[in-house]
């Protein structure tokens, strides 16, 4: 059930993200501009010109011609007064390919030719939502507008010492609690010198031949209260 009201859901918004309209103004101030995934672009060729009776209006995506028109204006003209002049060109349901710089180029062929070029505008592919880029637009510093083609913006050389002192600050970490960890297991381990070793039994020297011999030389020589009695009553009966 989750699915299927999550489905509706979803193809409400990749409605609403394609019929979305998002207009880049191309004139002879450099912008960049965020625009949503999905969404119709729609670039505004917007210059100041000479009046004319025919020109042509190119936009360019990078270096590529992606549209070439020409028009005509039947009114009288002046040559010295200029107007404001403004011709669109819409990319539908656009993609990250879609990403990159644009510009337009204006040029009046009748009654005199001059060509009149817009600054180059970035765009950028986004997943976030038109509300958010409608409420915090970006800032574009004059550094960012004169970017060559594809050239990304440094990254300072503070933040490299600061990444590099804080890997090996983690690596100096880690070598510690290895030795610390080796350090405890040699303490519990018996010393392997000792393991097989078995504990020592006292035991009483043995007597030496001598003092055998005097023990028993002595019992000859002492007889016992018995065999006294016995040698008496002999000589008693002899």
């Amino acid at each position: 059930m989750e699915m299927w009201r999550k489905q509706p859901t979803l193809m409400l918004f990749a409605a609403a993200l394609a019929s979305a309209q998002y207009s880049v103004i191309l004139d002879q101030t450099p912008r960049q501009e965020y625009v949503p995934l999905g969404s119709s672009l729609i670039l505004r060729c917007r210059l100041m010109i000479p009046q004319y009776q025919k020109l042509r209006v190119t936009f360019y995506h990078y270096s590529k011609n992606i549209s070439d028109k020409v028009y005509n204006h039947s009114s009288n003209i002046s040559i010295t007064e200029k107007i404001a002049f403004e011709k669109t060109y819409t990319l539908s349901n656009v993609t990250y390919e879609d990403a990159g710089w644009y510009c337009c180029k204006v040029t009046t062929e009748i009654p005199s030719y001059k060509v009149v070029d817009s600054s180059r505008t970035q765009v950028n592919i986004t997943t976030k939502n038109l509300v958010e880029n409608a409420a915090y637009p970006p800032v574009v510093t004059s550094t960012q507008a004169e970017l060559p083609k594809g050239e990304a913006a440094s990254v300072p050389w503070w933040m490299w010492i600061i990444v590099g002192a804080s890997a090996f600050a983690l690596l100096l970490l880690l070598v510690i609690c290895i030795l610390l960890r080796r350090r405890c297991h040699k303490r519990r381990d018996p010393d392997p010198i000792y393991i097989n070793t078995r504990p020592m039994v006292n035991k009483q020297p043995s007597p030496r031949p001598d003092n055998l011999k005097a023990a028993v030389s002595q019992q000859l020589r002492t007889p016992s209260p018995g065999r006294r009695y016995e040698q008496s009553n002999r000589k008693h009966r002899r």
